[in-house]
């Protein structure tokens, strides 16, 4: 199990791979903290805008608003599911407590 930066390099090095991640990035990359709860919570779901990730979401909304008592859903969805959200989506997004994208086909 490769366990740091350090682990994953003499790995590829020994083996002659090519990692398919910026170890550099990697670094950066900090989890987001966790909510204590979604109770009264307003949670955005972003759409990719490929098929059926509107019907995944929904589901996934419906759990969260029933079983967690979610206020409210922000629901956009991406022009081009191989581009980046546009900046005013996720200006909207970070009015949200939480988002939850999905891929889907």
């Amino acid at each position: 199990m490769v366990t740091s930066r350090h682990d994953a390099a003499a790995l590829a090095d020994r083996w002659n791979l090519v990692l398919p991640v910026d170890l550099d990035v990697q670094d950066r990359a900090r989890p987001a903290v966790r909510l204590g709860s979604l109770q009264g919570k307003v949670v955005g779901l972003l759409n990719n805008s490929k098929g059926n990730a509107d019907h995944l979401l929904e589901r996934i909304a419906v759990h969260l608003s029933g079983e967690h008592g979610v206020r409210d859903f922000v629901r956009l969805t991406k022009p081009i599911f191989s581009r980046p959200a546009p900046e005013a989506q996720l200006e909207q997004l970070h009015l949200c407590d939480a988002v939850i994208t999905a891929i889907a086909d």
